[in-house]
């Protein structure tokens, strides 16, 4: 049996955390960077026994919210320049 199940919680927790502050700092007027995509877990990362949320089911979901955040982030880019 792998170990590791404190290991995907508190890295899902961190996960969380990075997703609540990405989103925080998209939206604010002061900075008006690109988001940065959300990084990819590493092979060893998922343990494999069917976690809730997996770490790979966390990495979709900021990936999806990074989409959309780069959309609104080239229409505001793109809208200054008109």
């Amino acid at each position: 049996m792998k170990s590791g199940g404190n290991n995907e919680i508190k890295l899902n927790e961190e996960k969380k955390e990075s997703k609540t502050t990405q989103a925080a700092e998209c939206s604010s007027p002061l900075s008006d960077l690109p988001p940065q995509p959300p990084e990819k877990p590493e092979p060893g990362d998922c343990c494999g026994n069917g976690c809730f949320p997996c770490v790979w089911d966390l990495y979709y979901e900021e990936l999806e919210a990074y989409t959309k955040n780069l959309e609104a982030y080239n229409d505001r880019v793109s809208s200054k320049q008109k």
